[in-house]
């Protein structure tokens, strides 16, 4: 289970960090900063007591380590033994409007959602196929852009399931997503949800 979040951590980051967009500006009081992800990404008050606080650093899953760029904000992760399922989650700041576009086209292109899904599951692993994901893509209504998406894959008999939900606010760009071994796991949209409430907290 931590192999398979490892490289889909780092298979998935890659991918949005394809852009090499420009660092995100210093912050002023009031304003959006990437270190206020402690508080944005914060989503115990919404978690079962299951779900405990991942330490990213002990793990080498910090930002740095896997390679994100400087526009996106440290890593927070959750981890439920009961499931089991791992939930990860981060944001990035485009300050720049081609930059926003260029995010925003990531969460409208199916195709590239599908290819997510795809190799988050089975880059890595060998003896299957990007073929062999089941994949579903969906839209849900939420801040200016939402798009939310799973995939399933059956692994020597055993069922690995992905789940992700990003979203757009402003120029605040928020990624969650979810390894589990079992079809019973949490929704991911009330993190989201939770998330964008504490964003509106923030001026942009």
């Amino acid at each position: 289970m931590k192999k398979l979040f490892i490289i889909s951590l780092v298979f998935i980051t890659l991918l949005l960090s394809a852009c090499n967009c420009s660092a995100a500006t210093t912050n002023t009081p009031g304003k959006i900063s990437l270190a206020d992800y402690v508080t944005v990404m914060d989503s115990s008050s919404v978690l079962p007591d299951s779900f405990k606080p991942v330490d990213v650093a002990a793990e080498h899953l910090t930002r740095v380590e896997l390679g994100l760029e400087p526009t996106c904000s440290e890593i927070t992760a959750y981890l439920s033994q009961d499931s089991p399922q791992l939930i990860y989650s981060y944001y990035a700041i485009f300050e720049e409007p081609t930059n926003q576009s260029e995010a925003e086209a990531k969460l409208k292109d199916e195709a590239y959602l599908t290819n997510a899904i795809q190799g988050s599951l089975t880059t890595g692993i060998s003896g299957v196929s990007p073929d062999d994901v089941l994949t579903q893509i969906n839209h849900p209504v939420l801040a200016d852009y939402a798009v939310s998406g799973e995939g399933i894959i059956s692994i020597s008999g055993i069922d690995h399931y992905f789940n992700l939900f990003w979203f757009r606010s402003g120029k605040v760009f928020v990624y969650f997503q979810s390894f589990s071994d079992t079809p019973v796991k949490q929704s991911l949209e009330p993190l989201a949800r939770e998330a964008l409430n504490r964003l509106s907290q923030y001026t942009q």
